[in-house]
């Protein structure tokens, strides 16, 4: 369990990193296009989409999702961050930049969605005592 303690907190430090620059840097080119790829799919059909459905949101044609699905066409940086977010697929995102468990990813997540929820309660409470 320790070891789990000691992933999610570099983790947490990573995000804490993250935020205090502009853009975080992507090492998909670290990745096979094949690799990539499988993230991909695994992204579009965790939101249900098809391929068509993805394609309509990405302004693509299905035939070139199918093909950056299948690893034949590179994507770039900013069409992965497009596709994550289209997909709420942030966990896979962090995972990818930081290269930690999905579910740790998750586990932040929560963990700062929590933490923005708590600060606005308060904020809210202090609004109203002004």
């Amino acid at each position: 369990m320790q070891s789990y303690d000691k992933r999610a907190q570099h983790a947490q430090k990573g995000v804490m990193t993250m935020l205090h620059y502009k853009q975080a840097e992507i090492k998909l080119e670290e990745m096979d296009d094949k690799e990539v790829g499988e993230k991909l799919r695994h992204m579009r059909k965790r939101k249900g989409w098809s391929q068509e459905e993805m394609g309509e949101e990405m302004f693509l044609s299905r035939s070139n999702i199918s093909r950056m699905e299948s690893g034949l066409i590179p994507i770039t940086q900013n069409r992965f961050i497009q596709w994550a977010n289209k997909t709420d697929s942030q966990d896979i995102f962090l995972a990818i930049i930081f290269n930690i468990d999905p579910s740790v990813a998750v586990e932040i997540i929560s963990n700062i969605a929590n933490t923005g929820a708590t600060v606005g309660t308060f904020l809210l409470s202090l609004g109203g005592l002004i």
